[in-house]
């Protein structure tokens, strides 16, 4: 049994590492960044868990993003993601995206101060090409600073990334709580639309 576990160990570690190939990553660990993100359910009164993804791409560039597991919680907005972030330079100057079967619209958006400087907020709606007018979809804030910092959809559920710690070689380079901009950013009307 315990041969079992370690050949799945190593078959485990093989898979990643082609995996990692496969994503035109280099062998050169210096230019890998690992986002490890702190997510909560806020759709539910009380104390929630903490659920935690961890973000790996190549240098600054989060559109070619995968995530360390495939049971982290925002695995399944992961293809949603990968778009929102393909077309995050272009939020300034255009408003609206269709991407494969995906239809992405910027609804709104805000600036507001946080750890020194203005900071702009995106709110983004990303649904199938059907339902693009239908409001039936997921909603996300994204900045350019901080990547996509909360989701939430139809269906009731709504997380709000906590924090975010930066590590590259296996040094964590960064740590950003997010609550103090979460904090201005309820003051602003970019939850409402209004």
């Amino acid at each position: 049994m315990k041969n079992t576990y370690v050949s799945f160990f190593f078959l485990l570690v093989a898979c990643v590492g082609l995996s990692a190939q496969d994503k035109n990553l280099t062998s050169d660990d210096s230019d890998i960044t690992y986002e490890i993100r702190y997510w909560q359910n806020m759709s539910n009164a009380g104390s929630n868990a903490v659920m935690v993804d961890t973000m790996v791409y190549q240098g600054k560039d989060r559109s070619g993003f995968d995530y360390s597991s495939a049971d982290c919680v925002s695995y399944y907005c992961k293809q949603e993601d990968n778009l929102i972030y393909s077309v995050l330079d272009k939020l300034e100057t255009e408003r609206e995206w269709t991407v494969k079967d995906f239809f992405i619209r910027q609804l709104d958006g805000t600036s507001v101060p946080f750890r020194t400087r203005q900071r702009q907020v995106y709110k983004i709606y990303v649904s199938d090409a059907a339902n693009r007018n239908t409001g039936i979809g997921n909603y996300t804030l994204v900045s350019k600073e901080f990547g996509v910092i909360c989701r939430w959809n139809a269906d009731g559920e709504f997380f709000q990334l906590l924090r975010i710690d930066i590590v590259k070689q296996d040094k964590t380079i960064g740590e950003v709580d997010l609550l103090p901009l979460f904090e201005r950013l309820y003051m602003t009307d970019i939850f409402s639309g209004k």
